[in-house]
């Protein structure tokens, strides 16, 4: 189910930790999944940027804060997961993102976000604003 994102925004804690992570909890978000593997699941995003219906991620089961704490196999897997968003998107072009950082981060968890479109240099800009930059 699809929310507000200012609600998000607009939390108490700016940057959710491994005690309250949503995502290594994700029986509660279920009903947003999409795909499952072995070491990865990808979910469409409760708190859409721009109210984009087709707003998804990707997200390892365990806990990883930063990519370099990923195993071979978990890293094996995006594989599978990149095949995945290929055809979710099937003839619609979009771009992927992650922060390597935890600077703005949102939650601690590492996710990659996947948004439907091609951005353009005024939307690049009023994204990067929202979140900081």
């Amino acid at each position: 189910m699809l929310k507000d994102r200012e609600i998000y925004k607009n939390r108490d804690e700016k940057l959710v930790w491994k005690e309250n992570c949503p995502f290594c909890n994700i029986e509660w978000q279920w009903d947003c999944v999409i795909w499952k593997g072995k070491y990865w699941y990808v979910q469409h995003n409760m708190f859409p940027y721009l109210w984009l219906k087709d707003h998804i991620m990707a997200i390892p089961y365990t806990h990883k804060v930063f990519a370099n704490e990923l195993s071979p196999d978990e890293f094996a897997e995006m594989s599978e997961v990149q095949k995945f968003i290929k055809d979710f998107y099937w003839n619609k072009e979009y771009f992927s993102f992650m922060r390597e950082t935890l600077w703005k981060r949102s939650i601690e968890h590492l996710h990659y976000q996947y948004l439907p479109w091609v951005l353009r240099t005024s939307r690049i800009e009023n994204i990067l604003k929202e979140q900081g930059f």
